[in-house]
């Protein structure tokens, strides 16, 4: 059976016009159109660490909250990704998680892998320390184009002591707190740079 003939079908079944039918399913099939464009207008930003358990869960969880606050849902996507496949579907360290709380932020961000994919999906790609940021780039070969910009977590902390973020996997808990304190600053100047590039 053609469309045409099953549309005025369904029609005589439901008594509804079709010209009233078609119109609307044209008007829904518009708003499924704009959602997906206006998805697709997002800046994008991406926070990577080496097994996306720690650091970048803890950068996405902070960047996520700061997002909320300041008015730019629907404006800015994050999401975090680890360079290594360690703990692909993993809920991030529990010591990470007890810090975020103490914060009043739920991390609740499964882990999974960098792809040379993210490189075209994420306008911003936001590495932890030097090691995870060299992985990012050797990624652009495997890529047809690159559409994301690269940058060390650290460029925008006003409290720098290194370009680093640690990573306290294996230290205490004090690590982990010292952690949240350089994401939460470096996050809040990072946000103001993401809206004032792209005039949010």
């Amino acid at each position: 059976m053609r469309a045409s003939a099953a549309l005025k079908l369904v029609c005589h079944i439901i008594e509804v016009p079709v010209a009233y039918f078609a119109l609307n399913l044209s008007i829904t099939i518009k708003a499924i159109s704009l959602d997906q464009k206006n998805n697709d207008g997002m800046v994008k930003v991406l926070f990577v660490c080496l097994g996306n358990i720690c650091r970048s869960p803890m950068a996405e969880g902070v960047f996520q909250r700061l997002v909320e606050q300041r008015g730019y849902m629907g404006k800015i996507l994050c999401d975090s990704a680890g360079t290594s496949g360690w703990h692909i579907g993993k809920l991030p360290d529990s010591r990470m998680r007890g810090t975020a709380h103490r914060y009043g932020i739920e991390l609740t961000h499964k882990g999974r892998q960098l792809t040379p994919s993210d490189l075209q999906e994420f306008d911003y790609m936001v590495a932890m320390d030097k090691s995870n940021f060299n992985d990012i780039r050797g990624l652009e070969n495997q890529c047809n184009g690159v559409k994301c910009k690269f940058y060390m977590m650290r460029q925008f902390d006003t409290v720098k002591d290194s370009e680093e973020v640690p990573d306290p996997y294996y230290g205490g808990d004090d690590g982990f707190t010292e952690v949240y304190e350089i994401l939460d600053r470096s996050c809040r100047n990072f946000l103001e740079h993401v809206v004032k590039e792209n005039n949010l």
